[in-house]
Formats: C-alpha cells, structure tokens, sequence
C-alpha cells in the first residue's frame, strides 16, 4: 500500500494479527511498494478458522498455492485442469505408504475351507434349530453334492443357481459348489418371476439345485434342476484342478439403474478377503456366528465363508425370527452369539429393540457392517458405550466385495456421527482421481478408483 500523509503525520502499512477469523478461510495477497523491507513482488497472508483447519494443513495448502503461482509464470499456457499440485511427500504417501497392502495371496477358496476342516473336524460348523454338525459332517455332505454337481457336468466355471432356503443344507450346497469348481448364484425365492427369469435366462447355469419346498419357483424356467434330498451318494471323481482365476460366485445388482448386472467374482479374490478376514480377528474355534444376511447379497457368501474358514460355528436362525428386530435381539442373546454381519437398519432396530427391553448382548463382540453408510444415531452409541464389542465398517461395491475397512473399538472415547470407511484390505490399493484420472491430494474431492486381486473379473452374461 502507498503511503499516506496526513498533515504532519506519516503512516505506513503493518500487518497486525487478530485472534478472531472473519472467515472459514482468507487468502490476502498485496503488492507493497517496492523494496519495502527488501520485499518485490507480492506478499501473501492467510486467515484461517482454526476449528476447521490446522496449521500443517493451511501451510500445506499455501505450498500448493505458490507452485500453482510458479508453474502458471513459467508455462502460461498450461490449462489449470492439468497443473500437478501434490508435494513429492504427499504423493509418496499416496500412493505408497497408505496402499502398503501385500501380502501373500492365497490359492483358492476351497482350500482355505479344508484346510480348516482337517484341523478341527469334529468342532462345530453349524446350528440350525435342533441340527448340529461337525465340519466332518459337513464335509462329507458337500462332496456328496460336489460329485453329483460333476456328474451333471459341471466344470470350472459353470454356473450353478442354488435356490434353497436358510438351512444346512444350502451351506453344504455352496461349498459342494465350490469344490466341484462351479460358480454359485444364490436364488432367492422371493424375488420378483421377471427379475428370477432375466437371472437364469442371462447366467444360463449348467442346473439347479433347488428342494421339494422351492422347486415351484424355478420348474418353469427351462432350467435342469436337482432335487437335494435326492442326492445320497458322495463322490468318486477326481477333484478338477481350480486356479484363483476361476470364479467362485456370481451375485447380480439390485438393477436399481436399470437392467440387473452379473458380478463374477473370482476364487483368488474371495480367498484373498477370507485370509484378510482370518488376520483382522482374533477370535476361533468356539466363536458363534450368526448367519444373517440375505442370500442374495454378497456379504452373506463371506458370513458364511469365514466363519467355517476359521472353525466357527455358523448359527441359523428361522425366517420368522430373523425378520422382528425384539425377536431377533433376543435369539442373539439366547444364542450368545459373538459375531454378526448386519447393514445399519438392521443394526439400529435391534439395539433399540435391545434398549428397550432392558437387556444387552454380552457375548457380541464383533458386528460388521456394510451395504450402506454407517451413521451411529445416540441408540448405537449408547448400546456400544458399556458393551465390549468392536463395530467394523466394511466397504466395496459388489464388483470388489469388500475393499475397505474401519473398525471403531468399545474403547474409544468417541465415536463419530459418520464412520470413515477405513483403509485398503491385503492387496488392494485405493486411489481418488480427478476427472483426468491424475492424483488429487488429500481433502480434494475426487472419484475412488480400486486396483488389485479384489477386482471382480467382470460382468457376467448380456451385461
């Protein structure tokens, strides 16, 4: 600023300082007569709301600033939707220290699984009502299904629908399918005929395995169908050779946005999340897991997975009792139940349910979430508050299944309104671009973009 006099009275500029922001943030930059204070150019000050920023990153922020400054006078014609901005420590970080995930990967799903049932296979693998059996049993019941899935024809990567109910018997069903080298795609009865027909017409499964209760629901569609109760004999044939490439399921979008699109998800990447799953717990053998979620949502396929990969026993509950959030809290309770996979509706309605009846769950000490946000309402935080239980928040879309995650420990003295979805899983990297797919620096808006082994190999069938 220039001088200005006033009568006999000089005055200059000096900046002074405030305790106070005018606003959440202010850039100030002015052009001081020349060789004041040994300064030419310009001169820059920033004030900033110190509720919302800290000064590491308005200093970060001012950083950015000046090489923007410095590359438009070097290179004016560079567009302003091009100029890199990320300091080398912050790019470093980017993309390497918080995407620091490998790990060795694991072969295939089916080995996982049974080379839990050779360390533990007269444990529990699970209870339905009055029904318990051991992985032994188990097992024995998935190669008997396994070996009539092969005499039907499947083969790597043949698709088999399953269309059962809640019971052991679709748990013996998914991993007869997996050891037979198909690929499993869960029927749900209740879905709408059109939305059933589009998914067997698209996927074109080598057959379905169904029972007497649900076989109406698909005998009209064209489609081979294999009754379960029917099937007695274990198998003879030799085990096909299955690589990670091979896919493991396919589970179709809500078609919400149009047309329903088939997810392959592929053996490598659903053994890669279940040994991801088996380092981020620390519980066993013993622990009591309750199966949950919908059959036709891909959380339910790594429920069911990852509780018999670590020898847990998977409880089932029925229909009637899953579907009253009271009644639901109290069969965990009844149960003791240590793990739950549920999205937050689900979650809200039984701790409230839970509240409201007086009791807690002492035994819960795991509940992931995913599907959705997870935003805690004051009843999640006050059912959480006293209980010893680790909140996980899973996230992925159905063509990574879970990429992210961020766990929230009963110890923590405060839980935020809106969890974080976390960090990346074992061999998954993370990256939020801007529109020309360049590196946005951390707090800048951008798209989330996923690499590595949880990528689905793609759509399935028309999509």
């Amino acid at each position: 600023l220039p001088h200005l006099t006033l009568g006999n009275i000089n005055t200059t500029y000096e900046p002074t300082s405030t305790r106070t922001s005018r606003f959440d943030l202010l850039f100030n930059i002015v052009e001081p007569p020349d060789n004041e204070n040994g300064y030419t150019g310009y001169q820059g000050m920033v004030e900033y709301a110190t509720d919302l920023f800290d000064k590491e990153t308005i200093e970060q922020l001012i950083t950015r600033f000046k090489t923007v400054l410095r590359t438009v006078v070097a290179t004016p014609d560079t567009p302003l939707r091009t100029l890199d901005v990320l300091l080398p420590h912050e790019r470093h970080q980017l993309l390497e220290t918080w995407n620091d995930t490998a790990m060795a990967a694991t072969t295939t799903v089916s080995q996982v699984i049974e080379e839990q049932i050779r360390r533990t296979p007269d444990a529990t693998a699970l209870v339905f009502g009055e029904v318990e059996l051991t992985y032994r049993q188990l097992d024995a019941r998935a190669d008997a299904i396994a070996g009539a899935l092969a005499a039907a024809g499947v083969r790597p990567d043949s698709v088999v629908a399953v269309a059962l109910p809640r019971s052991p018997e679709l748990v013996a069903t998914l991993l007869g399918v997996l050891k037979a080298g198909g690929v499993y795609l869960p029927i749900d009865p209740a879905y709408p005929a059109d939305r059933l027909e589009f998914m067997l017409a698209d996927s074109a499964p080598v057959v379905v395995v169904t029972d007497r209760t649900t076989i109406e629901y698909v005998a009209g569609t064209g489609v081979r169908c294999l009754l379960v109760e029917e099937i007695t004999t274990a198998r003879a044939d030799p085990r096909p050779a299955l690589r990670p490439e091979h896919l493991a399921y396919l589970i179709y979008t809500s078609g919400s946005t149009g047309v329903p699109k088939g997810v392959a998800m592929t053996s490598g990447a659903l053994a890669n999340l279940l040994s991801w799953h088996i380092d981020a717990t620390d519980s066993g053998m013993g622990t009591r897991v309750a199966q949950f979620t919908a059959l036709g949502f891909d959380v339910s396929v790594q429920e069911i997975l990852s509780s018999l990969a670590t020898g847990k026993s998977l409880i089932i509950p029925d229909d009637e009792t899953r579907a009253d959030p009271r009644a639901f809290a109290a069969w965990l309770r009844q149960q003791r139940i240590s793990e739950l996979f549920a999205p937050t509706p689900v979650l809200k309605a039984v701790c409230a349910a839970a509240l409201e009846d007086g009791f807690d769950l002492p035994d819960l000490r795991e509940v992931c979430q995913a599907g959705e946000a997870l935003t805690l309402d004051a009843g999640l935080k006050e059912f959480f508050r006293d209980s010893r239980t680790r909140l996980r928040n899973n996230y992925g879309p159905a063509e990574t299944h879970v990429v992210t995650s961020h766990s929230l420990h009963h110890r923590d003295a405060d839980w935020p309104t809106v969890v974080p979805i976390g960090t990346p899983i074992a061999n998954t990297r993370m990256h939020v671009l801007d529109s020309g797919l360049r590196l946005v620096p951390v707090g800048v808006v951008g798209e989330l973009y996923v690499s590595g082994v949880q990528l689905a190999r793609g759509y399935f069938g028309s999509s």
